[in-house]
């Protein structure tokens, strides 16, 4: 080689590190085709980089060199550098010479672990030759990922001499990633791996029982499918059935249809109809897979008067599976009045589970008693044309609603899942109700409307049309002559949070029904998006305490710091029930002012002092305990119990010689009880656990 050839060579394979790969992938392209030997030297030399890129580069151009890099490969195996073995070995996997061998197997036991690694992988490449290397290497290794990389070696050599080994694997070894490997190593050895695995079915372990069966269920050989069914039916664990019914599934794939008429379905279907649910289920799933040809046979257990409600219900699960082949079977039991009622019933649920628009003409006839059909029947039918949600079907259910009083609730809740575009069918129905219809039915009809736009609820600021007239239509229905209906219409305001319901429900607060009234307040306090409480605030100062009351109700003490004052200013409103309600407000606020709560305690209402002595225990005020002592001798016996259940619940023991005078002159019996149970729950504690001085001074604020 001439100077000039060395230096040439050496250029081209300094540009094998360049940073642009078109000038790499020349340098290559030159040194294959321009100097065939003379670069081997350099290359082997080459391959001590440290980029992995480069030493895969330089490895493929030796392999392309080849066989006049053989043996230059084959010496450098024993060199010092680790990188150029590496290399190396690389080059003789991509070459897959069988003289590279037996030199490889001197790595399957070196303690560097990449070299151990390319030397495994590498005799996976050169084939056959290797196996016995290999299989040896498997039994003698300990480092389960060596272990794995020798299964996926043994794997791309697929010779049938590594199956044994592979299944020694399987049943020995109790790492689950080498396991696994070895499970994927036998699917992919298929027809070659079945008789091996048909002995291990006889194995005592039911996990390794298992697994074979799982891994013939991946091959799907029709010849297992008799010792599949026979550990079906005779292996006492039922994680090995679960596996075999399992597999028969993926046998039926491969199989002729006179084995799965014959051997698959009928096995399948005795486990459906005899079993534990759980197998029961798999086995469901294994027919739906079957598809068409099981068909009949779940019809008939639909049929069978004698069939379980299980084996009934898995049957509709797989035929609602099977879907479209199962529809005709379906409507013709269900449209056939001679087919017995359990029959019809698993058909119209079946057919409702399919959810396929062409069984809606059959349902509909069956709930309007078109066809002959008893009540759970028709109810089945309602929940069917619920599920399929087909627009044909929402005048039928809503006349049914309406004339059958036992079909209220399955008609409801069939239109609560259609879309909305059944709203302007149920608007219309509202709106033009003769003055006669019944309230129970418009308030059936508002509940759909309001799970409708519940369940389909869009942006406030742009909302269809046709849920603007749904969302017009509840706020009208507020003033409706009928209570209950403009009860139930406040509600679903309140469910569905719209802010623009705010000014009417408000409105709504100087209802003359008390049910009216608060649910309005429920609704606008579900409203969390008020942010300032001036459209509630008027309401506090309305001249009709009962709306002034509503209105407590709908303020969120904590929301917004104005709300507070006006609370205050509502506990010295004139009526007390205004004050007793701003009481139990305020009680839930975070910031309730000591003394206005003491002040309470002294209201001319007795509503007024019980509210407030218990809203003292409730809280655990202990600053107010001697504040509560003149209570305990109240003119109402209501108001002294619930001190002394207050005073007991404070440990305030100073109240014991208040409550023994009171007791001694108690006429009332249940105050009476309530005075001897706080006496006792106050003596019988420690005394470090009470108050010992009447004189504690009250804190500011709660």
């Amino acid at each position: 080689m001439s100077p000039h050839e060395s230096h040439t060579i050496h250029q081209l394979i300094h540009n094998l590190s360049h940073p642009e790969e078109p000038v790499r992938l020349h340098a290559a392209w030159l040194l294959t085709l321009s100097h065939p030997a003379s670069a081997i030297p350099q290359l082997i030399q080459a391959l001590k980089t440290d980029e992995p890129s480069q030493q895969n580069l330089i490895a493929w151009i030796l392999s392309e060199l080849a066989p006049n890099s053989i043996p230059y490969l084959l010496q450098a195996l024993h060199h010092h550098n680790p990188q150029i073995c590496l290399g190396a070995i690389l080059a003789l996997g991509k070459i897959k010479t069988p003289t590279a061998v037996k030199p490889l197997t001197r790595f399957l036991f070196h303690t560097n672990h990449a070299l151990q690694q390319a030397a495994i992988n590498a005799l996976g490449k050169i084939g056959q030759h290797a196996t016995p290397h290999l299989t040896h290497m498997l039994a003698q290794a300990t480092d389960p990922h060596v272990k794995v990389a020798i299964i996926t070696a043994l794997s791309k050599i697929q010779d049938t001499a590594a199956i044994p080994h592979l299944v020694q694997i399987l049943c020995h070894d109790s790492n689950n990633l080498v396991q696994f490997h070895a499970q994927l190593a036998l699917e992919e050895f298929g027809e070659d791996a079945i008789p091996q695995l048909l002995i291990l079915l006889h194995n005592p372990q039911p996990q390794i029982r298992e697994q074979a069966i799982k891994i013939l269920g991946k091959i799907g050989n029709p010849k297992t499918i008799p010792a599949l069914i026979q550990a079906l039916y005779h292996d006492p664990n039922p994680h090995v059935k679960s596996a075999a019914i399992d597999a028969l599934a993926h046998c039926a794939n491969h199989a002729h249809p006179y084995q799965i008429r014959n051997h698959i379905i009928p096995a399948l279907i005795h486990i459906l109809q005899s079993a534990c649910q759980s197998l029961q289920l798999d086995a469901a799933l294994a027919l739906s897979h079957i598809g068409k040809p099981v068909i009949p046979h779940l019809i008939q257990i639909l049929q069978h008067s004698n069939a379980s409600s299980e084996a009934r219900h898995y049957a509709i699960f797989a035929l609602a599976r099977i879907q479209q082949p199962a529809i005709p079977h379906l409507l013709r039991i269900l449209q056939d009045p001679n087919q017995p009622e359990h029959a019809r019933i698993a058909a119209a649920e079946c057919l409702g589970e399919i959810g396929d628009d062409q069984a809606t003409p059959t349902l509909i006839a069956i709930l309007t008693n078109n066809i002959p059909a008893t009540q759970p029947l028709r109810q089945k039918a309602a929940e069917a044309l619920g599920n399929i949600a087909s627009p044909q079907a929402i005048q039928p259910l809503i006349h049914t609603l309406r004339t059958d009083p036992a079909l209220q609730e399955p008609c409801t809740q069939a239109l609560m899942q259609f879309s909305k575009e059944a709203l302007p069918i149920l608007i219309q129905t509202f709106s033009k109700a003769p003055p006669s219809t019944p309230a129970p039915f418009l308030c059936q009809i508002l509940k759909i409307i309001g799970a409708i736009l519940e369940d389909y609820s869009e942006p406030e600021d742009n909302p269809s049309p046709s849920c603007t007239q749904a969302i017009n239509l509840l706020i009208h229905t507020l003033h409706h002559p009928h209570p209950i209906l403009r009860q139930t219409a406040a509600h679903i305001l309140g469910t569905l949070r719209l802010t623009q319901a705010i000014p009417p429900l408000i409105n709504t607060l100087q209802d003359p029904d008390i049910h009216v009234r608060y649910t309005a307040a429920r609704a606008l306090r579900q409203i969390t998006t008020i942010s300032e409480p001036d459209s509630i605030l008027p309401a506090l100062h309305h001249p009709n305490p009962n709306v002034r009351k509503a209105a407590l109700y709908a303020l969120q003490p904590d929301l917004h710091p104005d709300i507070l004052p006006c609370l205050l200013t509502a506990l010295y409103d004139n009526h007390s029930q205004v004050r007793q309600t701003a009481l139990r407000i305020l009680a839930q606020s975070s910031s309730l002012p000591l003394h206005h709560l003491i002040q309470a305690l002294h209201d001319p209402d007795e509503n007024v002092r019980w509210t407030a002595a218990y809203t003292c225990g409730e809280l655990n005020l202990t600053e107010t305990a001697p504040h509560l002592i003149p209570l305990i001798h109240d003119p109402n016996p209501y108001v002294r119990g619930i001190t002394a259940h207050t005073l007991a619940t404070l440990k305030y023991k100073p109240a014991i010689p208040h409550l023994t005078t009171q007791l001694q002159q108690e006429t009332n019996p249940l105050t009476q009880r309530a005075l001897q149970k706080a006496l006792d729950q106050l003596q019988n504690h420690s005394n470090n656990n009470y108050y010992q001085s009447e004189t504690t001074p009250p804190s500011a604020n709660l």
